[in-house]
């Protein structure tokens, strides 16, 4: 891109052009032919004197270079003896008694010199009109008053618009100047923004992730490439252009269509914030297509929501690779539940050997109890494999929370006692709910079970069951090394292990909270984990409080009280 010109060279290239030359001249030339006209109906004798004739005749030469001269290839400041020669035929009017009126036209060789020399150019017409006005009148008038102010009255008009013109050039100039650095820099971020924009433009229409722009009624504003194909896969009979519509679309199972209230982009325009929120859509389960949504609100300028963006990710492959993992660990631990039974049975009835030496029940006894362990990790492998979305089978019945609680701590005392650890209990009265009775002892092992492992000797471990509102609330803490902020993040991922844990070398695979939560979501239930490192961590479980009708005595129990 060229240079622009300074603007004080382009506004004096604009008053010394050849258009602005010629209007300039005939400005003041017109005037002269006028005057010419006016002198040959009331003095025609003065009109055809030497000093009318040779005023006429400069002015006519003036206008001829004026018109004929290509000013704009020579220096600007050649124009000058244009006005310089009008002031000439001026002078020689101005000694026509009939025409002295023409000095007045002084004013349009003055402005002109003034807008190409400013304060110079001021001075110049200065001289020049005394040269021209002044000394003639002096000498032609001597000492009279008349001639006197006829000398000096013409000067000063000279030099007053000439000084006028210089400083309106100069306010113009500066102007220019001022638009001309305004210019540049519009133009330099103009050039910035086309620049970016293309850069933008060819980033999102290349990324494999499909944008979507949202406007505040909910209609489609702006898409890439890449979500006009996901459209396509998702309404493959055509789209209306609007958030919300019904289509090919269905929840993270692959097999719930998705309603109108659930859609991401409904929920991006009530304002919702939300990321990986995963989806597949496609007419065909088999070829369908996985995608991660994550929506953020589109601010106008004064706040107010002004629609929404949202992005896909196709996460199809990922999906399917985790699917293809959950079905490999469920098939692994089944295959391996069968002889690990077998192998528990076994031990069983060796150790009931009447004539079993010490030693080997000893052996037998660390073998049962690795054996209980390995049950223990095939169980919770199982159970991965089925809390995957609607996956996960509930047999809800009326249960005594209570009952399920002591049972557990039951189980855990032996162990909190050979590590060390204090257990306390509160738990208070509670009728029967309907809940998974093995689903919820499952949790609480989990969650007894890591505050025992992760709490060192001498620590307290408590645990409180009672309403709270509308819900059941357990409550189990520890005063064992807690979690850093980083690792409450990752809580309940799948095979998740703490940096603490890991360095003090506290065996576990990372199971057990992300099990227990899938338990407590399938229950419309909600776990909570509050921990900081080095003091302790509290996990608080609430289940929808659904009371029930106290239930049957069982056979068992009846036999008991018979």
């Amino acid at each position: 891109m060229d240079k622009p010109a300074p603007a004080g060279r382009r506004a004096a290239a604009l008053i010394a052009g050849p258009h602005a030359v010629r209007a300039a001249q005939l400005a003041f030339v017109f005037p002269v032919l006028a005057l010419e006209l006016l002198l040959a109906a009331t003095s025609p004798v003065e009109m055809v004197g030497l000093a009318s004739l040779t005023g006429l005749g400069v002015a006519l030469l003036a206008t001829l270079a004026a018109i004929s001269v290509p000013w704009g290839r020579l220096p600007a400041w050649t124009v000058s003896a244009v006005p310089f020669a009008d002031v000439v035929a001026l002078s020689a009017f101005h000694l026509v008694p009939s025409a002295s009126i023409a000095g007045a036209l002084v004013v349009i060789p003055a402005m002109w010199l003034g807008a190409l020399h400013r304060s110079p150019g001021a001075l110049l017409v200065t001289t020049a009109s005394m040269a021209a006005f002044t000394v003639p009148s002096l000498l032609a008038a001597g000492g009279d008053l008349d001639g006197l102010s006829r000398a000096v009255v013409l000067p000063m008009v000279a030099c007053v618009a000439a000084a006028c013109m210089a400083a309106v050039a100069e306010m113009w100039t500066a102007q220019n100047e001022s638009l001309a650095e305004q210019g540049a820099r519009l133009e330099q971020a103009l050039e910035e923004f086309r620049t970016h924009r293309a850069m933008h433009e060819a980033i999102i229409d290349t990324v494999g992730v499909g944008l979507l722009a949202l406007g505040p009624g909910g209609e489609y504003r702006s898409m890439n490439p890449q979500q006009q194909k996901f459209l396509r896969v998702a309404f493959p009979d055509g789209h209306e252009g609007v958030a919300g519509q019904p289509g090919a679309v269905r929840a993270v199972d692959n097999v719930t269509e998705i309603g109108y209230d659930d859609m991401p982009s409904v929920r991006a325009m009530r304002g919702e914030t939300f990321s990986d929120h995963n989806i597949w859509i496609g007419t065909d389960p088999a070829r369908s297509l996985a995608l991660s949504v994550s929506a953020r609100p589109l601010p106008s300028a004064d706040g107010t929501p002004d629609g929404a963006v949202l992005a896909y990710h196709d996460v199809t492959d990922l999906m399917r690779a985790l699917r293809v993992k959950d079905d490999f660990v469920a098939s692994v631990s089944h295959e391996l539940r069968t002889p690990l039974t077998s192998i528990m049975g076994y031990l069983d009835l060796a150790r009931e050997h009447p004539e079993l030496p010490t030693e080997v029940a000893h052996y037998l006894s660390v073998a049962g109890r690795n054996a209980d362990r390995l049950s223990l990790l095939v169980s919770d492998l199982l159970s991965v494999a089925q809390v995957e979305g609607a996956a996960m089978r509930l047999l809800p019945a009326p249960t005594d929370l209570g009952a399920v609680v002591h049972r557990c701590l039951d189980d855990v005392t032996s162990r909190a006692i050979a590590a060390g650890v204090t257990v306390t209990e509160t738990i208070g009265p509670l009728p029967r709910v309907v809940a998974d009775a093995g689903r919820v002892a499952q949790v609480v092992d989990n969650l007894l079970s890591n505050a025992v492992k992760y709490t060192p000797p001498g620590g307290r471990v408590r645990v409180a069951l009672d309403r709270d509102g509308s819900d059941v609330l357990l409550e189990v803490s520890d005063t064992g090394i807690g979690l850093s902020a980083d690792d409450r993040e990752g809580l309940f991922t799948k095979f998740f292990r703490a940096r603490n844990a890991t360095e003090r070398a506290i065996p576990g695979i990372g199971l057990g909270l992300a099990i227990s939560k899938a338990i407590i979501d399938a229950h419309g239930g909600r776990i909570e984990v509050e921990s900081e490192e080095g003091a302790g961590t509290t996990v608080r479980v609430a289940l929808p409080f659904v009371p029930t009708e106290p239930a049957p005595p069982r056979e068992d129990e009846l036999d008991s009280v018979g």
